[in-house]
């Protein structure tokens, strides 16, 4: 039986919505607590079965494999110190999973960023996972792969938006609905304004994608904003195959890719831990008299 084992994280990005953080730091790396944002991405790839991590780098972004490789002089000062349980985690950390990075050497888009991972992926079905979005309750990767594993088609994640937030997003029209909870895609549209969007299901950054992709990468003019869009690429595409699109209705998401939705994540996850919900609620309660 096949299965879904590669995934592709597109980091190239400048993250100029969370400057000047990100001068001289990869966005991937803001930290939510104790764990940067990427971290929380690639475990929610590992609990649904991913076992290969594909990074799309850029310049500057060398970082990100480092955290995720072994650190001799850390882990020497840990076991002098009788850090133990921070050992364990640290090379947890470095164990986690496998990590192949390509290199995007120009800044043409998301598109474009997906088709450097071409060769890596060959012709299996994978997933994308866009790290300015960070889940909780329910995992949306894990959701996209059993609803892959039931249909053989491209699933894509979407979830309902207000209005006036369409022209922030990629916009799905419908084709048909085929459950309450799933739905076949006509087109998709980039980020129309609220009197042109028709719906207001936006795109998510999750997606399981058929190789064939790669093909329509290739083919695909550059768009809005000059940039390679996947959106067309998919839109295009749509014509060969049917997507599947399921709405992500009961967990939560955070837009990490600004410091609204930083903020919003790291009062999430603290008022969820165990070690720090009490004190954390008894601060919030103080500033909030």
């Amino acid at each position: 039986m096949k299965r879904i084992r590669k995934a592709v994280i597109p980091v190239a990005g400048k993250g100029t919505r969370l400057f000047p953080f990100t001068r001289v730091i990869p966005k991937e790396l803001y930290p939510i607590i104790d764990r940067p944002v990427i971290q929380y991405v690639i475990e929610e790839l590992i609990d649904a079965g991913i076992e290969e991590i594909i990074l799309v780098t850029g310049r500057g972004k060398h970082l990100i494999e480092d955290y995720f490789d072994y650190t001799p002089d850390m882990d020497v000062h840990l076991e002098q110190f009788r850090k133990h349980s921070l050992l364990a985690e640290s090379r947890k950390i470095a164990d986690m999973v496998d990590i192949v990075s390509v290199r995007q050497k120009q800044p043409l888009g998301l598109g474009h960023a997906i088709l450097q991972a071409k060769r890596v992926i060959g012709d299996e079905y994978f997933v994308v996972a866009l790290p300015d979005e960070v889940f909780a309750e329910v995992n949306p990767t894990k959701l996209l792969v059993t609803k892959w594993n039931k249909s053989s088609s491209p699933v894509l994640l979407t979830m309902e938006v207000p209005e006036e937030m369409t022209s922030s997003y990629g916009i799905f029209e419908i084709k048909s609905w085929i459950n309450n909870n799933d739905f076949y895609v006509k087109k998709m549209v980039e980020k129309p304004s609220p009197e042109e969007a028709p719906s207001h299901f936006a795109i998510l950054g999750r997606y399981v994608l058929p190789p064939e992709i790669f093909d329509y990468l290739e083919k695909t003019p550059r768009g809005r904003g000059n940039e390679i869009q996947l959106t067309d690429a998919m839109d295009a595409l749509l014509k060969e195959k049917d997507f599947v699109t399921t709405v992500y209705r009961d967990g939560f998401r955070f837009d990490v890719g600004n410091k609204k939705g930083v903020v919003e994540a790291i009062l999430y996850f603290s008022l969820n831990r165990p070690d720090m919900s009490d004190e954390v609620r008894r601060v919030l309660s103080t500033w909030l008299k």
